[in-house]
């Protein structure tokens, strides 16, 4: 890799490699492209930093989201979703993925559907 080298006044040469960005910088814009990183299950709650909690949103849409549901835990999402946003004739429910088939059965047996 070739990198630019400059001269200055106080430093007789300064490399213009970017440097590394910190963790809490990680979580700001992407250069360049509007879009910032989302966690899915915050940080807060024990998120991690994996590609499977991670969703790439334009910075419009992230901010207006925490505007609206803070740091964004599921149970406090979708009572605020239920109470306030969605059809009255509707209800919407987070299940954990990993419970999803004992639920499915569950209401099935129920003839729920």
């Amino acid at each position: 890799m070739i990198q630019k080298v400059t001269r200055s006044k106080n430093h007789p040469i300064q490399s213009t490699r970017p440097k590394p960005r910190s963790r809490r910088q990680k979580n700001k814009v992407v250069a360049g492209t509007k879009k910032t990183r989302h966690h899915r299950k915050p940080t807060s709650g024990g998120g991690r930093e994996g590609r499977y909690n991670i969703s790439i949103v334009q910075h419009r849409f992230h901010d207006a989201y925490h505007q609206v549901f803070g740091a964004g835990h599921v149970h406090s999402v979708v009572a605020q979703l239920n109470a306030t946003w969605i059809d009255p004739d509707y209800i919407v429910i987070a299940i954990k993925r990993s419970e999803l088939n004992r639920v499915k059965k569950y209401l099935q047996n129920s003839d729920v559907i």
